[in-house]
C-alpha cells in the first residue's frame, strides 16, 4: 500500500508537472544524458510520423538519435520547448 508521500510523488509525474515546470528540458538534451537509443521498430514509425530519414546514429548493432550542435535532440522544437515526435518519442524519452 501506498503512503501519501508516495501517492504524491507518482501523480507528479503522471501529471506531466516535472515537464511543465522544467524551463530547460534537461532530458531532451546529451549534457545531461546520453544519446537516446531507438530500436528499428522505433525508428521506422518515427521516420513515418515525422517524414525524416536522418535522425539517428549506428554504432555497431546499436541506433540511437541525433543530437543539434546545442546537444539537445534533432527533435526537440527550442521555441515550444517540446517534442516534435512526442506521440512516437522512443521508450527512455516515454520515461520523463
Amino acid at each position: 500500500m501506498m503512503n501519501h508521500t508516495q501517492q504524491s510523488d507518482n501523480s507528479v509525474i503522471l501529471s506531466g508537472i516535472c515537464q511543465t515546470h522544467c524551463p530547460t528540458r534537461w532530458c531532451c538534451s546529451v549534457k545531461s544524458f546520453v544519446p537516446v537509443p531507438v530500436y528499428p521498430e522505433q525508428i521506422q514509425m518515427i521516420a513515418r510520423i515525422s517524414g525524416v530519414t536522418d535522425f539517428y546514429d549506428k554504432t555497431g548493432d546499436d541506433y540511437t538519435l541525433k543530437t543539434r550542435e546545442n546537444q539537445y535532440c534533432i527533435f526537440f522544437d527550442d521555441s515550444r520547448k517540446t517534442c516534435k515526435i512526442y506521440d512516437a518519442r522512443p521508450l527512455d524519452c516515454l520515461i520523463y
